[in-house]
């Protein structure tokens, strides 16, 4: 069985009917299977992010659903501080750490403009670095929502 099983295989990878695999006939197959590989590798790590991003996205809206509703305007304001904070918060564990401090800091920027001007992406990463150094009161371990509100 094995010895047909290597014939079948040999007879694929044998392009010019030689009876020999050649190391370009070798080089050709390992190329095409590498590939096939790579292109499977691509498509589980795609599924995996819709994964995570579906599972961010019900654990946000299980947050939201815990929440109690605001009863005064103060209430309100933290309701959408927290809001803010979940959406940002994309891996759910109440701390907003690297790429997430980076979307804040977009968020901030793109929404309020000192002095009625638009920052540049320079002013952006330093008057974003000036509020985290002030805000972060763990010492830079990342924004709790404490620390955010």
């Amino acid at each position: 069985e094995r010895a047909e099983q290597g014939s079948k295989l040999l007879g694929r990878l044998d392009a010019n009917g030689d009876g020999r695999m050649s190391f370009e006939e070798f080089s050709e197959w390992f190329q095409e299977t590498c590939g096939s590989i790579e292109r499977h590798r691509r498509e589980l790590a795609q599924r995996v992010d819709a994964d995570k991003t579906a599972m961010a996205h019900r654990e946000q809206a299980r947050k939201a659903e815990r929440r109690p509703k605001p009863s005064s305007a103060i209430d309100r304001g933290i309701a959408r501080a927290q809001k803010k904070f979940d959406q940002l918060d994309v891996d759910g564990n109440g701390v907003l750490k690297g790429a997430e401090l980076n979307e804040l800091g977009e968020w901030v920027w793109s929404t309020f403009h000192p002095g009625g001007k638009q920052l540049n992406a320079t002013e952006r990463a330093e008057q974003g670095s000036k509020i985290l150094r002030r805000l972060d009161a763990n010492a830079g371990r990342g924004m709790s929502f404490e620390e955010f509100s």
